[in-house]
């Protein structure tokens, strides 16, 4: 919907008014609908990366699937912004153990970096034991990937994300500022994400307080 478009223009008001440069990973799909928006967001100096065409769990698709889903992502951004598509996330960090063949297809595709492993377990995503920091990774094939993980945190002998999405929504500003500044001292970057429909929750909830105030 066009809901997306205003949300995607808040948070580029955001970004251009603190100087900061983001990847964004669009889906074909929104790409198909909006191509205005891809060339905004490219003109702006943003990377421009694919999360796939219809937002499928890779480990639900064959090899033949999941190659056909990313090509078309792929042939769509490069069409719009005439620029090559480096990065990848997959929908809901679905290359998991069972998905891990996904990573071959990124290499074959052109894709020079993902960011969909997720080192944690959760019932719809998480690859446990996987480095948690960014790191270059071989695949099965022998092709060379380079691999950005979602921050997480090590507590109590446990893996705890930390990196945005639903985390970021519910957990206290000052554990995810406090997470950051530790990863940071470890000489490590982090590596963080949103989706632009949180600015319009958040925008509902401080209304909601201004009228309880």
């Amino acid at each position: 919907s066009e809901r997306v478009v205003i949300n995607t223009r808040r948070l580029l008001n955001i970004l251009d008014e603190y100087d900061v440069k983001a990847t964004c990973f669009i889906l074909g799909t929104v790409a198909e609908a909006y191509p205005n928006l891809v060339r905004e967001i490219n003109n702006l100096g943003h990377e421009v990366a694919t999360h796939g065409y219809g937002h499928e769990l890779v480990y639900k698709l064959d090899p033949k699937q999941f190659q056909d889903d990313l090509k078309r992502s792929i042939y769509l951004l490069e069409s719009i912004t005439d620029e090559k598509v480096n990065g990848y996330r997959a929908p809901y960090f679905s290359i998991t153990k069972e998905s891990e063949w996904a990573l071959d297809v990124l290499a074959e595709l052109g894709i020079e970096y993902d960011s969909s492993i997720f080192p944690i377990r959760r019932k719809l995503y998480g690859f446990p034991g996987r480095k948690s920091f960014p790191h270059k990774i071989n695949t099965n094939n022998g092709s060379e990937l380079y691999e950005l993980p979602v921050s997480t945190i090590n507590f109590l002998s446990k893996t705890l994300p930390i990196g945005g999405g639903g985390y970021f929504r519910f957990l206290p500003y000052y554990v995810v500022q406090k997470a950051i500044s530790a990863i940071n001292k470890k000489g490590q970057p982090a590596v963080f994400y949103l989706h632009p429909y949180v600015l319009e929750f958040a925008l509902i909830i401080s209304s909601n307080m201004w009228r309880m105030i």
